[in-house]
């Protein structure tokens, strides 16, 4: 008997994809045997959407294959709700649905049958067995059974869910938020790179600059890199500088710096005057007292200059206003000649601006990593992100 098979597993699918592939999988009544989606980056929305499909097909899966994805579940979590899970919502799907248990091939109705092969090991469950033995509560022991192969059997009692879950137990620990955008930001980088097609007889810029960033360099390419982020590292330094002494003239804290003195912080010429109080640290003898002032705000123009080289205050940034940056990123992206047009290439690249974002990454680190993509382009969509960004802060606080 032919099965039909859907491989899309390891291909870096989001959320977003996967629940574009299963609809449009319900939309053409497309049925499938062995769904195989292992390898991806499916959470819960993603396997919301799978459950949706499962339960509008009118033919029972011999095979659902979601190993090492991202889908979590916490049972003993504070105040999680017992089945409210999309783990538990897909078994509860397989429980309801009349196609299931599936009867084994030749067997007349009701003799034998086959349970589902549901692979989900390697996800990101917190105590597996816990959750295994809450739905096994709420369906009756007698209705659900968890086999340990596919041999066909002949049920005891009536059974409306049968499955086999191989090596469920073993899963992945959960990440913390750190550890998820520094993990994110790596995969976005490994994507971009294998986006971006390679030209016969011409290797786009785009491609080169995005290969250096992931694959070993060699000795021109680290090279530039290298004075890339030296560049980087000096204008940080600088603009810190300038404004410290800018800060400290208005206060009147600063001594006069002696006539061709190394930015004021080296040592005096022979003959140069100093001040009392910047030899010895106290205002000399008879002044008064310098008053503690407040710090005076910037300009506008100085402002504008620490957006390069200081980073994004707290992240007050929720999902919402994270889905509107990266769309409106990704629109931007697609205004820019010499890019790729394709719209898994903008999504990427917008949603690896989002997570730098996130990660309170400063203006000017944001448009060097850019440059290795957008070259020139970079620095004006840095400015454009870091408006966009405060205004979304300066509302919040307000």
């Amino acid at each position: 008997m032919a099965t039909w098979l859907l491989d899309l597993a390891r291909n870096a699918l989001s959320d977003a994809n996967v629940t574009l592939v299963m609809e449009t999988l319900t939309r053409l009544d497309v049925r499938v045997d062995r769904l195989r989606l292992a390898g991806n980056r499916c959470e819960g929305p993603g396997l919301s959407a799978i459950t949706e499909y499962v339960w509008n097909c009118q033919e029972a899966l011999f095979e659902l294959d979601l190993e090492d994805n991202e889908v979590t579940a916490n049972p003993k979590a504070p105040g999680a709700v017992s089945g409210s899970d999309a783990v538990s919502a897909l078994l509860r799907c397989l429980y309801n649905h009349a196609c299931y248990p599936r009867p084994a091939v030749g067997s007349r109705v009701g003799a034998k049958v086959v349970p589902l092969l549901l692979r989900m090991s390697g996800n990101r469950i917190c105590h597996p067995k816990r959750l295994l033995k809450e739905i096994q509560a709420k369906s009756g022991k007698k209705h659900m059974r968890v086999c340990p192969s596919l041999d066909p059997y002949t049920p005891d009692e009536e059974e409306y869910l049968s499955v086999c879950l191989p090596d469920f137990t073993k899963q992945r620990p959960v990440e913390d938020k750190s550890s998820r955008k520094t993990r994110r930001t790596s995969e976005v980088k490994a994507e971009l790179v294998a986006a971006v097609p390679e030209k016969p007889g011409k290797r786009p810029v785009l491609l080169t600059a995005a290969a250096a960033l992931v694959a070993p360099a060699g000795p021109e390419t680290a090279q530039a890199a290298n004075s890339q982020a030296v560049a980087g590292q000096k204008r940080q330094r600088s603009g810190s500088r300038a404004r410290s002494r800018r800060r400290r003239r208005r206060s009147g804290s600063e001594p006069v710096a002696a006539a061709g003195a190394d930015n004021g912080s080296g040592p005096s010429k022979e003959g140069a005057a100093v001040p009392a109080e910047a030899s010895t640290g106290h205002p000399p003898e008879g002044a008064e007292e310098p008053r503690e002032t407040q710090e005076p705000s910037c300009s506008d123009e100085e402002s504008e200059a620490q957006d390069t080289s200081t980073p994004l205050g707290p992240a007050v940034l929720g999902e919402e206003a994270q889905r509107e940056l990266q769309s409106g990123v990704c629109e931007r992206l697609r205004s820019i000649e010499g890019l790729p047009s394709e719209d898994s290439t903008c999504e990427m690249l917008s949603e690896f601006v989002v997570c730098m974002v996130i990660a309170r990454k400063s203006p000017a680190d944001i448009e060097l990593e850019l440059s290795a993509f957008l070259g020139n382009q970079a620095k004006s969509l840095t400015e454009w992100v870091m408006k966009t960004v405060e205004a979304r802060i300066a509302a919040a606080v307000q």
